[in-house]
């Protein structure tokens, strides 16, 4: 009997040769073999395996994104595995058959084959379904978590920017309160300013208007009574301008008390004038008084005057002549040199030189004084 040839499958892609036991086309490299239940369990197996390890390794947020899509996958994957063992169970089967068939293996029970397929099959599906329902739960929890923490963040954000309006909107109104602030400022001040004016203003109208409604009669009571005009002083030597007084320079009066005893010398005392001057004294001979009136037309002298009488009237107790009287405490020195000078006309003993201190003195003097600007006084005299 001879040997039936062999029959060479052939690729369905490209119609080419296939050597035996090979699982793709030499030449396209179609899939020739179909995936068996055992490789397609391995498979899934593996894939459930990889969703789990890569979910451990991610971080939160990175988890919710890989497990939604894992579940994506692993629902693709039972779609495709339920459509493909129900087309591959029908070949098995029919390959089964045939086999019993066309051998007569009558050991085959062909019922216990479909009932192992079918439950092997059934095992496969349910692992597939209990992967893929684990991670479309794992899925819906991390979007539930993910959902409400964006809720909370989205309230977070929006309190924030709330508070942010509500510091803008104070900050604001603070701006607007001190700008008024600073106008109110600048208007008060304006005002001020206004009424400062004005006041010196009405101030001067009201002097100018007692001015010309009293300069007669003024004048008039003037002429008759000198003493209430305006005073200067002055002596022999003429009047006195306080603000014409040189600095270092010391004023001084030389007084005479003349009695018909007395035996000066009209060439001694001008000796002591000349050498006084010649160390920076201003020397007034004879007094210094008050004058009252216009001093063009008038001389009638008021007040107190710094003259012979000055040891008497000057000094508390009262004191006779000689004496050397000096206004100002640091002038004690100049009061001493003084009395060197004018010792050619009589020596002055140093009790005779005494300190004045202004405030022990009546109005009328301090007025001889601030009008004189006088620093001391030297009377020389027999009493």
């Amino acid at each position: 009997m001879d040997t039936p040839p062999v029959h060479q499958p052939r690729c369905k892609n490209c119609q080419s040769p296939i050597p035996v036991d090979s699982s793709f086309c030499n030449k396209c490299g179609h899939r020739i073999s179909d995936e068996n239940i055992t490789s397609l369990e391995e498979r899934l197996t593996k894939l459930e395996q990889r969703v789990t390890a890569h979910s451990q390794k991610v971080s939160t947020k990175q988890d919710y994104l890989e497990i939604d899509t894992a579940a994506k996958v692993v629902e693709r994957v039972r779609k495709w595995a339920t459509t493909f063992l129900y087309f591959a169970a029908i070949p098995l089967g029919i390959l089964v058959l045939a086999l019993a068939v066309v051998f007569g293996k009558g050991v085959f029970d062909l019922g216990n084959i479909a009932s192992n397929s079918k439950a092997s099959v059934e095992k496969v599906l349910e692992q597939a379904r209990g992967t893929a329902r684990d991670a479309k739960n794992t899925a819906d929890d991390a979007l539930t978590k993910s959902k409400r923490m964006n809720a909370e963040i989205n309230e977070t954000q929006a309190a924030v920017s709330k508070l942010k309006d509500q510091v803008n909107s104070r900050l604001t109104e603070v701006e607007n309160l001190g700008n008024r602030v600073k106008g109110s400022q600048a208007q008060v001040e304006t005002l001020k300013n206004s009424v400062d004016t004005e006041t010196k203003a009405l101030h001067f109208l009201t002097d100018e208007v007692t001015a010309v409604k009293n300069a007669k009669s003024t004048s008039d009571v003037i002429n008759i009574y000198p003493i209430l005009g305006g005073h200067m002083a002055g002596g022999r030597s003429g009047w006195i301008d306080p603000k014409s007084k040189m600095p270092g320079k010391t004023y001084v009066v030389l007084s005479l008390f003349i009695t018909h005893q007395s035996a000066f010398k009209a060439k001694d005392v001008a000796e002591a004038k000349t050498a006084l001057e010649n160390n920076a004294y201003n020397v007034f001979l004879d007094s210094v008084s008050v004058f009252a009136g216009d001093p063009r037309s008038s001389n009638q002298p008021v007040g107190m005057s710094l003259d012979a009488n000055s040891c008497m009237y000057w000094l508390k107790p009262p004191s006779q002549a000689p004496c050397i009287l000096y206004f100002q405490p640091d002038l004690r020195n100049y009061a001493a040199k003084a009395r060197d000078l004018v010792k050619v006309v009589q020596i002055v003993p140093d009790a005779r030189i005494q300190y004045v201190d202004p405030k022990t003195l009546s109005s009328d003097q301090r007025e001889l004084l601030d009008l004189s600007h006088m620093d001391m006084v030297v009377v020389l005299g027999q009493p």
